[in-house]
């Protein structure tokens, strides 16, 4: 009995806000200086490293697995990433922190915490999230120190795992972490291998972004494309062999098939499985050379995935994306159907045409419309048919139509989710007004399309000339029809 009525004494010692401030005093904090930290991760397919270095608020981080590297940092005040293929793209997150404390920052997107468990085998603090997501942390009872992160949702339970703390320039760093995933193939440990304070601060940069795809001397080159009634086709060349993707501005990553890639004898690396809504297994490989017409990028990398889709007679095989996009200005007239890659040196368009700011940080066009007097953020997606509009910006407008025209659309995982047919009496888009613009509303979200409020389609494009112009962060367009 005395047992017990300790243990409900110290159930009833801490509240949340209490048991936060403990734990952060029990991690504390380094002075603002210059650091070096390597780590060593196994994956289930393989061996990776990474090296971050800190320059007081300013850091980067470089990531290896196998031939793949990939990067990130702060510079004062800016965020910036590097994918696979040299592409870099910069923010302005101000409030970012280094990637180290991240995992400690969850309840910013979770909100209030409840305590679940408090007695002398541990401290558990329950956070619940508007996506329906539950989080358990997991304190030791003695030391405060973070020990488990559990986030449950509809697809089951993952969990982080943090060991091995060492006290570092005043600060407890888990040395050893753990990540075990809904899928077997997906997790993974690290070990800290070196953590020094360097005596000159590193020479921290953002670095130049790379045109994957090389004009060299020309101004200008014909990119081959079909374009069909809902989409437009590349054929590109892959390891001497002729191949159909679709061409899509609304993709991050180029996209090639996971069989293709098998039949080509690619080897693979980086992985992992995709769990939003259904598995699906995703992995990268590097491709010596990858050809587009007269232009080639060398050690090219693309992510595979189960993909494979018949236009017409044509099977298409993957998706050519933000590294092309990314790599010149990109001419597209639906009217005279041509695709061009174009150097900076040719003039921009003039009158006649309309200039709109996009943005590129997440490496998709992203510009702003109207709607029924209502403004909305659309990535511009030549890789979706139809002009979609996602739940959250539905909801702040009332759509007419007829609600009983539903049907089913699925983005690249292949679930099918339900959407609902309308007519939008107008819409602005810089200088021009449309009327009775035809858009899909989606009932559910889905983050194979959940970014910002919607997508601008083909069906809507293809009614222009485009030119996009990734480096200067806008999209010229002038109506064809």
């Amino acid at each position: 009995m005395i047992a017990l009525l300790a243990a409900a004494a110290f159930a009833a010692t801490l509240t949340p806000a209490e048991v936060l401030s403990r734990a952060s005093a029990a991690v504390g904090s380094s002075p603002s200086g210059n650091y070096r930290i390597v780590t060593r991760y196994v994956f289930a397919d393989g061996d990776g490293s990474s090296e971050e270095l800190i320059a007081g608020s300013d850091y980067e981080v470089t990531y290896h697995e196998g031939p793949v590297s990939t990067a990130e940092g702060l510079l004062h005040g800016k965020t910036w990433t590097q994918n696979a293929n040299g592409l870099v793209v910069v923010g302005d997150n101000t409030t970012a922190s280094d990637s180290s404390d991240d995992v400690h920052s969850a309840q910013d997107s979770f909100g209030t915490p409840s305590v679940v468990q408090q007695d002398s085998t541990g401290i558990v603090l329950e956070f619940h999230s508007k996506r329906g997501l539950t989080e358990r942390r997991y304190y030791d009872p003695v030391s405060f120190l973070l020990q488990r992160i559990d986030v449950t949702g509809s697809t089951g339970t993952q969990s982080l795992m943090f060991g091995d703390y060492r006290r570092v320039f005043g600060k407890m760093e888990p040395f050893h972490e753990e990540f075990r995933s809904f899928y077997q193939e997906d997790g993974w440990t690290s070990d800290v291998t070196s953590f020094t304070q360097p005596a000159a601060a590193p020479q921290l940069a953002i670095p130049q972004s790379r045109s994957v795809f090389d004009l060299g001397t020309r101004t200008a080159v014909d990119i081959p494309a079909n374009f069909t009634l809902d989409r437009v086709i590349v054929r590109v060349n892959v390891a001497g062999r002729g191949l159909d993707f679709e061409l899509d501005s609304g993709s991050s990553i180029t996209i090639l098939d996971a069989d293709v890639a098998r039949q080509l004898g690619l080897s693979t690396y980086n992985r992992r499985v995709s769990y939003d809504l259904v598995k699906v297994s995703t992995a990268q490989a590097m491709i010596g050379d990858f050809g587009i017409g007269d232009v080639h990028a060398t050690n090219f990398v693309v992510d595979t995935v189960p993909f494979n889709e018949l236009v017409g007679q044509q099977r298409v095989v993957g998706l050519l994306g933000a590294d092309f996009f990314a790599s010149s200005r990109i001419a597209i007239d639906f009217g005279k159907r041509t695709i061009e890659m174009l150097a900076p040196s040719n003039p921009l368009p003039g009158a006649g045409w309309t200039k709109l700011p996009i943005d590129v940080s997440q490496l998709v066009p992203l510009t702003d419309a109207t709607l029924d007097g209502v403004k909305g953020s659309f990535v511009v997606d030549l890789g979706a048919f139809q002009t979609i509009l996602f739940p959250h910006y539905v909801s702040r407008f009332k759509l007419h139509g007829d609600r009983r025209l539903r049907g089913l659309m699925s983005g690249v995982s292949g679930t099918p989710l339900k959407y609902t047919a309308y007519t939008v009496p107008r819409m602005d888009l810089g200088d021009l007004s449309y009327a009775d613009i035809p858009v899909d509303a989606m009932d559910s979200g889905d983050p194979d399309f959940d970014f910002g409020d919607g997508l601008l389609g083909y069906n809507f494009w293809q009614n222009f000339a485009m030119l996009f112009d990734y480096a200067d962060r806008t999209l010229y367009i002038k109506p064809e029809v």
